[in-house]
């Protein structure tokens, strides 16, 4: 869940053209969860779930500092309302759309993926 909302979060910044400094904060994040996991690794008698929870406070604190710079900044202010009080489901049009494009793209994935299966028994 965590890491559904920094992915949205991102990929919000990226659209509203502040794509530099979230690439840039992902970059601190996967730099510091690379090292923290090294260090686990290393010099703990590292347990998969040791790793599993330095990844998920390491998402966790990065999506509050995330949040807290883009509120502090007021990057996002325009779309808050939207973001936050509007029901998407209720507008059918839309879920039309999005129902149409994701069965499409589901088919055509599910059809690409068998041929390769298929390719590969033989």
């Amino acid at each position: 869940g965590v890491a559904a909302l920094d992915t949205t979060l991102h990929s919000l910044l990226d659209i509203v053209g502040l794509e530099r400094y979230s690439t840039m904060l992902k970059g601190v994040h996967s730099i510091c969860k690379f090292f923290g996991v090294a260090y686990i690794s290393l010099f703990e008698s590292a347990q998969l779930w040791m790793i599993g929870l330095w990844h998920v406070a390491m998402c966790a604190l990065f999506v509050v500092i995330n949040l807290v710079i883009v509120v502090y900044q007021q990057w996002l202010n325009q779309y808050w309302h939207g973001l936050l009080f509007s029901f998407a489901l209720a507008d059918f049009r839309a879920v039309k759309a999005f129902t149409i494009s994701s069965l499409s793209l589901s088919v055509r994935y599910m059809i690409e993926y068998c041929g390769w299966e298929i390719l590969f028994i033989f």
